[in-house]
């Protein structure tokens, strides 16, 4: 793959509560992120996906997602969210999730303004998608 060619993404997330922060430092660790402190709350974080080549929040195909949410405190969620392009080809990507500690998650992602974008036609007409 050309270095042209690479998925170059980044992220961020909302402030969220964990349970016992030393334990989601160390379960976070591998993952390419930076944890960031509320000053106020030794409980409240957020964190920020290092902009890098390839998919933000994800190691080794696993997501963070997956080890945050059994982190969370009752009364938080966790809202991660994703940018990215391909230089050579203008695409850009990006979605957002959300997650509690039950493991229940919303996701949208960009493509779905496409859907969104056909009630505004009539059935005849169709939307194109950005060009490539």
């Amino acid at each position: 793959m050309s270095e042209t060619n690479q998925l170059l993404s980044c992220g961020r997330s909302n402030q969220f509560k964990v349970k016992d922060l030393e334990a989601f430092k160390a379960a976070v660790q591998p993952f390419d992120v930076t944890i960031v402190e509320d000053e106020g709350d030794d409980h409240t974080v957020s964190i920020l996906a290092n902009a890098r080549s390839g998919i933000s929040f994800t190691k080794d195909q696993q997501h963070i997602l997956e080890l945050l949410v059994e982190h969370l405190t009752d009364d938080s969620v966790a809202i991660l969210m994703q940018i990215g392009y391909r230089a050579d080809s203008l695409e850009l990507v990006g979605n957002a999730v959300a997650a509690n500690n039950k493991g229940q998650i919303r996701q949208i992602d960009l493509n779905y303004i496409y859907r969104m974008a056909q009630d505004l036609l009539d059935d005849t007409s169709e939307v194109t998608a950005c060009a490539d």
